[in-house]
């Protein structure tokens, strides 16, 4: 961003649209900390989608409307993770572990194996919740008002009854 080249972007504008969450997540996640970086609509606008939308909203919608109809609530541990100042390296850190339980979820198959193996798919999805939790916490320096989302319905074990971050175009 320049303002001599006139392509500066208001963060009160991408709050107004998309939420203070969605933005320190993007600053935080994408942009090295003591290095330039690169900060345009299009690249947020993809991060926006990529990451939260279909990566840790969906992810979010799919563990707990599975654990809504086979599971009964379960206790959570608090997990944090230590990086020191290096707020780039965690959240990285936090998204290979979404990236991780979505993949487990497409190889398990728990929302086909739940009518041929109930109880091993209980045990599952109690696996995914425990986790989803773990990274509730985790980002709670980073996404505060989303974790706090999160670990509600986690607690409560409900789906989401809306979007945590609904589709922007």
């Amino acid at each position: 961003m320049s303002k001599s080249l006139g392509n500066v972007i208001n963060p009160l504008d991408i709050i107004a649209k998309y939420g203070t969450d969605a933005l320190r997540a993007f600053l935080l996640k994408e942009i090295p900390m003591f290095d330039d970086g690169d900060v345009t609509m299009e690249r947020f606008d993809a991060f926006y989608h990529a990451d939260l939308a279909n990566g840790l909203g969906n992810l979010v919608s799919r563990v707990m409307t599975m654990a809504e109809a086979h599971i009964q609530p379960i206790p959570l541990k608090t997990e944090q993770i230590t990086m020191g100042y290096d707020i780039h390296r965690a959240a990285s850190l936090i998204w290979n572990r979404i990236a991780a339980l979505d993949a487990d979820i497409q190889k398990d198959e728990a929302f086909k194996s739940v009518k041929t193996d109930p109880e091993g798919t209980k045990a599952l999805i109690e696996r995914y919740v425990r986790e989803l939790g773990a990274i509730a916490y985790m980002l709670e320096p980073i996404m505060p008002e989303t974790a706090t989302k999160i670990l509600g319905v986690v607690r409560e074990n409900k789906a989401p009854t809306e979007p945590l971050f609904p589709r922007q175009r």
